[in-house]
């Protein structure tokens, strides 16, 4: 089911790329439908009263599966750090979503001049 919906964000985000390099002017409502979309689901799964013990486990299957030596400088440090990489990527996922508001109205009059043009 994961892979299904990963599959499928990442074609969509395809289609969203694509299009907004051809000025389509659908393309830009996906756009921040997708970036609305993820950062929801990683702001109710940060928010998960069981996140820490999720991530945890995960770290600690991983690290197995690698045939990586456990050693607590590795997992303590992760488990610090790991909130840390949510958060830039919250970040960089905001201020995506930012400059794709910020320059709607300038994409839609562009997209409008390409398709009248046509």
């Amino acid at each position: 089911m994961g892979l299904t919906v990963l599959i499928l964000s990442c074609l969509a985000f395809f289609l969203a790329g694509v299009g907004l390099l051809r000025l389509k002017a659908w393309s830009y409502s996906l756009a921040i439908g997708l970036q609305l979309f993820w950062l929801a689901s990683t702001v109710v799964t940060v928010l998960s009263p069981n996140y820490n013990a999720v991530m945890d486990s995960f770290m600690k299957e991983m690290q197995a599966s690698l045939h990586l030596p456990e050693t607590q400088f590795s997992l303590a440090s992760f488990s610090h750090n790991y909130g840390w990489t949510v958060v830039l990527g919250l970040i960089l996922a905001g201020a995506i979503l930012g400059l794709l508001v910020f320059y709607r109205p300038r994409f839609l009059e562009a997209a409008s001049r390409a398709a009248s043009a046509s």
